[in-house]
């Protein structure tokens, strides 16, 4: 599984610390070898991230982050649950230093502490042995512990995310994601931002949250509706025909 709908990558908008770095241009690279990734490779990617780069005090932040600037928000929790927790959960349990180095079959080194071996590109800082070597060596076992409770937190949390009012929403997505889009281009509503920006996913969330929705409402559909630049908001708005005259503090009644 190739899980580049499922984690953030850094693009030109997106140059965060949190994001990974498509590395799928090695391939290109080094085209006359033939290599391609190793098999789940931004997975194992994003766990070295998890494991040994992320810092406890923005353990959450980095698990946000990647919720936000990921393309397919429900298949991301299906694999912090079914993949990435028990894999932390294995580091922790079996941790202990690895004496020798660690090595491949006739491995060729590449850029960036990559290595060609039998034509599959790899790294040791992706492997299971190198994240226990590491938790051990440097007494980070109760560390990984406190993070993996947070990880444990935030998928639970977003899993099912329970209404906060008893407002309930009867209709579909699109009518939802069109009246909130239209209330804050205009002016009405503000929603929660990213460099500037409204942050589309997260918008989508806090609403799923406010809202008591039926099971029409799902988040990856509204998040495509809140978006006054995708085209089916657009034809969504030409359908319903809802439109606001822009917020005018002045006509406001006190």
């Amino acid at each position: 599984m190739v899980y580049k709908d499922v984690f953030a990558f850094r693009d030109k908008k997106d140059q965060s610390e949190f994001s990974l770095i498509d590395y799928s241009y090695l391939i290109d690279k080094y085209k006359d070898d033939n290599l391609r990734l190793d098999e789940n490779f931004n997975l194992k990617y994003f766990l070295s991230k998890f494991i040994l780069d992320v810092d406890i005090l923005s353990t959450k932040d980095f698990l946000e982050h990647h919720y936000d600037y990921c393309d397919d928000p429900e298949e991301y929790y299906k694999v912090l649950e079914l993949k990435v927790v028990p894999t932390v959960e294995n580091v922790i349990e079996e941790c202990q230093p690895y004496q020798m180095g660690m090595s491949y079959y006739k491995e060729i080194p590449l850029e960036d502490d990559f290595v060609n071996t039998e034509g599959v590109i790899k790294k040791r800082t992706f492997e299971n042995n190198y994240f226990k070597h590491f938790t051990s060596a440097t007494n980070k076992k109760h560390e990984l512990q406190k993070k993996l409770e947070l990880l444990k937190s935030f998928v639970e949390e977003y899993k099912d995310p329970s209404p906060v009012t008893s407002l309930k929403w009867l209709a579909g997505p699109s009518e939802l994601g069109v009246i909130i889009e239209e209330l804050i281009t205009k002016g009405y509503l503000d929603g929660p931002k990213s460099r500037g920006e409204i942050n589309n996913r997260r918008l989508a969330k806090e609403l799923i949250k406010i809202f008591n929705c039926n099971e029409n409402v799902a988040l990856t559909s509204l998040q495509v509706y809140v978006n006054p630049n995708n085209k089916k908001n657009k034809q969504a708005k030409e359908n319903f025909h809802f439109t606001l005259f822009p917020y005018n503090k002045k006509d406001g009644l006190d």
